[in-house]
Formats: structure tokens, sequence, C-alpha cells
């Protein structure tokens, strides 16, 4: 009862690379029609952040950071996935980040402490 990816933990790296070539993604979905809510850009340090917020959100909410891949950037998720659509037509109570270059980006030493700062 270990799933695919237990399997590939007991069978080591050559067995977990066997499991992830059997991974196969489907297309991303199209966006949601939903209107997004406000979404801000600003820098820490010389990394850009962008929060997209709910519609409607009022007050302190809870923030999802998403990390993009070796392609991607802070824009990543609102640009490439409609994260900030997806959140709105779910009625999320949720607000979503994303930061430029999040590897080198200290993101619990600035980004964290920047977004409690800002609600």
């Amino acid at each position: 009862m270990l799933g695919l990816g237990g399997a590939a933990l007991i069978a080591g790296p050559e067995g977990i690379r066997d499991a992830y070539a059997q991974i196969v993604c489907g297309p991303v979905p199209g966006p949601p029609s939903a209107r997004p809510g406000a979404r801000l850009q600003s820098k820490v340090g010389r990394h850009r952040v962008i929060v997209g917020f709910p519609p409607g959100v009022r007050g302190e909410i809870p923030v999802v950071i998403m990390l993009h891949g070796d392609l991607g950037d802070a824009c990543t998720p609102f640009d490439r996935y409609s994260a900030d659509r997806h959140l709105a037509a779910s009625g999320g109570r949720f607000a979503v980040a994303a930061v430029d270059d999040w590897p080198s980006a200290d993101i619990t030493g600035a980004v964290l402490p920047y977004l409690r700062a800002n609600g």
C-alpha cells in the first residue's frame, strides 16, 4: 500500500526516475471566466513579488506562495496558470504570492516577513 511514490523510494534513484517517467500530465486547463481580484506587484530586495487577491477580500487572509519552475518567474502562476482567476472562480479565501528567482530569494527571512507586514 505504498503507492507509486513509496515503491519508487524503495527502488532507489532509478526507481524514482522510472516512477516519474510514468506520470503523464494533461494540458493546462483554460482559465475560468471569473474576473480576478487585485494583483499587487512590489520588490523584496532585488526580487519581484506579485500577490493576487480574491475579489472583494477585506482584512488579513492567508497567503499561499506558488513557486515557479526553471523557465518561470513571478508572473507564471498568474499568466500561465491563471491562479488568480481560478481563485476567483472557486470563492477562495486566500491570496496567491509568487517570487522571481525564488531559489535565490530569502523566502523565510525576507519574503514571509514582507507578506506578514503588508497584510
